[in-house]
């Protein structure tokens, strides 16, 4: 299984993951979908009361507080083979929170120093470490 950006946030969150014990490649992953969603209003100037009436619209409407959607905790318990592939700057990546991951042997992780996400996605280098792992 390959995620990217968000889509790691939302396999995290299923139903599905939790029985899931293959192997795990995250690229430029979010782990805290409510810290990506602070950064994102904050680097596009949007108004802050935005994801306040974001939370509680989704609050309302389907009974799950966004700050609750972090999965780093289940992807540090995830006990399958787990490669995560991120930049300092990719824009994209919850950095901190990959941080916080812990390392084991079946894990890998690797930093892809100044390159955006696109750019990751496009190296040969990311290819090359995908299909070696």
């Amino acid at each position: 299984m390959i995620t990217q950006g968000v889509g790691t946030s939302i396999v995290g969150n299923s139903m599905w993951f939790s029985r899931y014990q293959g192997k795990l490649t995250l690229v430029s992953p979010v782990l805290d979908f409510y810290q990506r969603l602070q950064q994102f209003i904050r680097e596009n100037r949007l108004p802050s009361m935005l994801l306040a009436r974001m939370e509680k619209e989704v609050f309302i409407n389907d009974r799950v507080r966004l700050k609750a959607l972090s999965v780093t905790r289940a992807i540090d318990n995830f006990a399958g083979q787990l490669a995560v592939f991120y930049s300092q700057v990719d824009g994209t990546s919850t950095v901190d929170e990959i941080h916080a991951l812990a390392p084991r042997d079946n894990r890998k992780f690797v930093e892809f120093k100044g390159s955006c996400t696109n750019r990751m996605i496009n190296s040969r280098s990311l290819f090359s470490n995908v299909s070696e792992y």
